[in-house]
C-alpha cells in the first residue's frame, strides 16, 4: 500500500437501543400516539361576531379575579371583534349541569370537544381530594385529613371507607377532565391544567 492510496476502515455499527426499541414498537404504538395536524383554533362563526368557546372544568363559583372576570374586563380590548365565552362546569355552579363525574352533561362536554367546537380548556384538579388545604394543620386539630400525596397520589394508607370513596371520585373526575382536554387539543384547542403536584404537598 502506497501513501497515495486511501485507507479503508470498516467500523462496527453502533447500536442505539432506544431507537431500536422505538422501531420495534412503532407498528404497535403508532395508531395510539399519532396526533393529527392542527387545523387552527376552533372559532364559532355561526353568529354575527365570531366566538371562542372555552370550557372551565372545576371552576368553582364566580368571583372577582377569576378567569371570567378578567376576560370580561380585558378580553374585548385584547381581541376586538372577537367574543370569548367561558362555560363554567362545577357542581358548585350547578349540581347537575356541572357534574363531571357522569351523566349527559359530561357526555355533552366530551362531544363538543370531539367535534372540534371548543377553543380552549381550563382545568383545576378536583379540589376535594387534590387540594393543598387538606395538608394544612389547624390549631384546633380539626378539618379533613389528607387522602393522597405526591408520593402516594392514588391514596394514602389507613384511610377510612368514606375517604377511599372520596379519593376514587376525585380520581374519576380528574380522568374525565383529561379525556375532554385530549379531545379538544387534537382538534386545535389549547388546554391549561393547574398542576396537582404542588396541591398535594409535593
Amino acid at each position: 500500500m502506497t501513501e497515495a492510496e486511501p485507507i479503508s476502515i470498516v467500523m462496527e455499527h453502533i447500536l442505539d437501543p432506544v431507537r431500536a426499541q422505538h422501531e420495534l414498537l412503532r407498528p404497535l404504538l403508532q395508531p395510539m400516539v399519532q396526533v393529527p395536524s392542527c387545523r387552527g383554533v376552533p372559532i364559532d362563526a355561526t353568529s354575527e361576531a365570531p366566538i371562542l368557546w372555552v370550557l372551565h372544568l372545576f371552576s368553582g363559583r364566580r368571583r372577582i379575579g377569576d378567569c371570567h372576570w378578567w376576560l370580561e374586563h380585558i378580553g374585548r380590548h385584547l381581541w376586538p371583534g372577537l367574543t370569548i365565552r367561558i362555560v363554567s362546569l362545577d357542581t358548585a355552579v350547578h349540581p347537575k349541569l356541572g357534574n363531571l363525574a357522569t351523566g349527559p352533561n359530561l357526555a355533552r362536554a366530551r362531544r363538543l370537544a370531539e367535534q372540534g367546537l371548543i377553543a380552549g380548556v381550563l382545568t383545576g384538579p378536583p379540589c376535594e381530594t387534590w387540594s393543598a388545604a387538606r395538608h394544612i394543620v389547624l390549631e384546633d386539630g380539626k378539618g379533613p385529613r389528607p387522602v393522597r400525596s405526591a408520593d402516594l397520589p392514588w391514596s394514602l394508607t389507613s384511610r377510612t371507607g368514606k375517604e377511599m370513596v372520596q379519593t376514587s371520585m376525585g380520581t374519576q373526575l380528574l380522568t374525565n377532565s383529561w379525556t375532554i382536554e385530549a379531545a379538544a387539543v387534537t382538534h386545535g384547542a389549547g388546554a391549561i391544567m393547574e398542576h396537582p403536584w404542588i396541591s398535594m404537598g409535593g
